[in-house]
């Protein structure tokens, strides 16, 4: 994916000397639940980042996103769609520049691999018309990604990044379940495919600026 505009080349040592982007960043993925689904339905994330150029190919960025989960009817007949997992996420991202497509830090095609943290709730909602114990799931878990992307700056300051990027659960903790529910312990296994569904492929888009 490619970014085209009026981007002036940076000089050696970064660009006109800056060495800081802040950007606001947002996110989305395909339901998996059918084919239509994958075409016309999504999951949005979205949040901030904080990126140091540290070298002329390189910058390292923290990240905090945060997204509601739903359509989970769509996955399994007996959940409701008033049922949300409610999650944020705080990652360490490291970016290559690739200097073989003509990248220089801050600008160009680049390559980069994350370690995401995420703290996730779910508050289960049932379709069914019998009285049920409200049921709250909560985790814990580590994620990694691997992006591709471009990055350039316009007008000398603004910075704007596109990219797809592709992940999956790596570890899983901390699962607390209060309640008791229709589906007899199936909540807590719900949850992690439905998060692991999010990051399997997710297009995303930033735009901030250089300080």
């Amino acid at each position: 994916m490619t970014i085209a505009g009026n981007a002036t080349p940076p000089i050696k040592g970064g660009y006109l000397g800056r060495r800081i982007i802040v950007c606001a960043e947002g996110s989305y993925s395909p339901n998996y639940s059918s084919i239509k689904d994958v075409l016309l339905s999504y999951n949005l994330q979205y949040g901030a980042n904080i990126h140091f150029v540290t070298g002329r190919y390189a910058q390292i960025g923290l990240s905090y996103n945060v997204y509601s989960l739903g359509a989970h009817n769509r996955y399994n007949a007996d959940l409701s769609d008033n049922g949300k997992i409610k999650g944020y996420q705080i990652g360490l991202t490291y970016r290559k520049f690739r200097k073989k497509r003509g990248g220089l830090a801050p600008i160009g095609k680049f390559i980069d691999v994350s370690l995401n943290y995420h703290a996730d709730q779910y508050d289960v909602a049932y379709e069914t018309i019998l009285p049920l114990v409200p049921v709250i799931v909560n985790s814990k878990t580590i994620s990694g990604y691997i992006g591709l992307g471009s990055q350039g700056i316009f007008w000398d300051r603004v910075v704007a990044n596109a990219g797809v990027r592709v992940g999956s659960p790596m570890y899983t903790f901390g699962v607390e379940k209060e309640g008791t529910g229709f589906i007899s312990g199936g909540e807590s296994s719900y949850m992690q495919k439905r998060l692991q569904y999010k990051d399997y492929f997710s297009v995303f888009f930033g735009v901030g600026i250089i300080l």
